[in-house]
This record gives C-alpha cells, structure tokens and sequence, in this order.
C-alpha cells in the first residue's frame, strides 16, 4: 500500500524578518513543491529514506531503525536533522514508527529557496496526521508562515499573535502583477542563520511593525503596476531601516527601469521586479532563470 502527499513551496512578498516581531506578512504559494510516497512493501524492520531533486536524481539516503536510530546515511547532518523531526512528530502522533519506505520528490531546484525544510515538515504532518504548525514550533526557529503556505492553495497573510499562528487566504489583485516576473539570483541564503543574526540584532520599532501591517493590506487594493511599483518602492525603503542594509536595486540594478523587490531573506534567492523589458535586462546580467508570476504562483 502507497500513500502520496504534496506540499507547497512558497515566496515571501511583504513583511520579511518582521513577522518575527508579530508583523502581518503575506505569503505567496508556489505552484512548485515537494512530493512524499509512504510505501509498507519493505521486509526489514527499518525506515529507508530516499529524496530526489527536480531531476529524479537521489541527493539523500538514510536508513533509521524502528527506535528511529540511524543505521547508515550519505549525510550525518541531513539524517541528524530528520531523526530530530521524525522524532517529534511521532511524539505528537497515535502512531507508532512501522517499516517503511520513503520518498521524496522536489518539483524545483534545491537552490531556489522555495522551502524545501517547511514542505518536508507539512508533508510530514500530512503522513501522521498532527498538527503542522505545532510540528514546525518544536523543531524550528522562524515565523512559520512557510508552513502555513505550504497548505495553502491561495496567497496567505500570515501574522503570529502571542505565540499562536493566524493567517487568512487572500485574492490579489491580478492586474498590478500581470507584468511581474521573479529572477533567481544564482545563490541560495541560509534563511534559519538570516534569522539567527535578525534575533540578535533587532530593533525594529513598533511603528514600523503597524507600517508593515498598512503596506500588506494595502497590497489587496492595488489597482495597476504603477501602483505596484510604488509600493515596492516603499516597502523597500522601510526594510532598509529596519535591516541597516541598501537595496538591491540600488546596490546592482540601479539602472533597471522599474521596481525590484527582495523576497525573504535579503541578499540570496529570488527577487521580483516590475518594469520593462526584464527579460532581456537581467539576461545581459547573467541571469538565466527568470519566471512570469502567472507561472510561479498559486492564485485560486
């Protein structure tokens, strides 16, 4: 007997680092995501483990025994890592670890950052049948509005109000995005150091907590990419306050005719831009995957 599961990757578009400090950010699930196939055809009294990237090709293997003890592994880290969350979520389970054997599946490339930590977690959920959430604050450190996107089949706004989770789905307003494209920056951020270094460093103000709020619902009356580019613009300069850092626009794309937007943790990853001619621009940079919002992006 096989069982499928399917979780959803996701981009961050208002409120990075933020939501840390109980901000409402919204959240936009990917079209891309992460697969798992639980299958009981196995004659050892072990969990084999496998995962596969975009291209079907096994980048991790670990072998655990039913006490979940690690038996062999093509990574310490990497099973060391999953123990702790196989672990925890069979504490929250009725269930009882049974011999198994695992897959998964990336629809995108392990160097987009669309989350492929918050998707295993959410699959993980579905197979056990808990609480993702409460699976994703025992063994994580940020927002968790990954998570809550990963199930999400519309953009999210996500806000953590005394140490409880609430998000909402959303309709966005189609039109202000219909020229946007997201544009991988060829290196991946290390979102859980990001936020590391943000905990200890933080001092942003609660205004700029409420000026957060009013610039993520302002995104639901956008009427034009005019509209859009503006609230990039601001948005941007407010998270340059908060973080002490330029934008990116400013440091490489000064000469872009439009808006670009950093998305999650600055500096790595994708961004988005709203302008004219995007193609072409960040092609003559060097920059070869480029995505249309329509493409990347779960709206209904």
């Amino acid at each position: 007997m096989e069982k499928r599961f399917f979780a959803r990757g996701k981009l961050m578009l208002s409120g990075e680092y933020a939501v840390l400090n109980g901000a409402s950010a919204l959240s936009l699930p990917c079209k891309f995501g992460q697969h798992l196939q639980v299958s009981s055809d196995i004659s050892k009294d072990e969990i084999h483990w496998e995962s596969f990237d975009e291209l079907k090709k096994s980048w991790f293997k670990v072998r655990f025994d039913l006490g979940l003890k690690i038996l062999e592994s093509s990574s310490q880290k990497m099973a060391e890592n999953l123990q702790n969350i196989l672990s925890t979520a069979f504490e929250l389970s009725p269930q009882t670890p049974k011999p198994s054997e695992i897959k998964t599946y990336l629809d995108f490339n392990r160097n987009w950052g669309l989350g492929s930590s918050s998707t295993l977690i959410h699959l993980i959920s579905q197979w056990l049948q808990i609480d993702a959430m409460e699976l994703f604050f025992k063994v994580a450190n940020g927002s968790g509005y990954d998570v809550a996107a990963a199930g999400s089949s519309k953009p999210i706004i996500y806000q953590v109000i005394k140490s409880k989770a609430n998000w909402r789905e959303i309709d966005l307003p189609i039109e202000a995005f219909k020229n946007c494209f997201f544009i991988h920056l060829n290196q991946k951020q290390k979102s859980d150091l990001e936020v590391a270094k943000f905990k200890v460093n933080n001092s942003i103000t609660s205004s700029q907590i409420n000026r957060i709020r009013d610039l993520t619902e302002g995104l639901l009356v956008l009427k034009n990419e005019s509209d859009l580019q503006d609230w990039i613009r601001d948005h941007e300069i407010l998270m340059t306050k908060i973080l002490n850092q330029n934008r990116i626009q400013d440091q490489y794309f000064p000469d872009f005719e439009g808006q670009i937007k950093s998305l999650g943790a600055w500096g790595g990853d994708f961004i988005m831009a709203s302008g004219n001619n995007i193609k072409s621009y960040f092609q003559s940079k060097g920059f070869n995957c480029i995505l249309p919002f329509k493409e990347m992006i779960v709206l209904n």
